[in-house]
């Protein structure tokens, strides 16, 4: 998982706004527990696209960070 998450890392300082690279290296953080940083991406995510087609789902997946960061 380092490595996709370098990679996705390097792929966003090219393409910044990619939403779906995004959403993929949230989901390589929360496979490394790395649940703040997973959040931030979510967060990112939902503000550079407020009319994403799975907006819902990326919602939900927010949510879920928070309460499992709170525990």
């Amino acid at each position: 998982f380092q490595e996709a998450e370098q990679t996705l890392m390097r792929a966003l300082a090219i393409v910044p706004k990619q939403p779906h690279l995004r959403l993929m290296l949230a989901n390589v953080l929360v496979k490394e527990a790395k649940y703040k940083d997973a959040l931030a991406e979510i967060d990112s995510y939902l503000e550079e696209n407020p009319d994403a087609p799975d907006r819902s789902s990326a919602e939900t997946t927010r949510l879920q960070l928070i309460q499992t960061i709170e525990k």
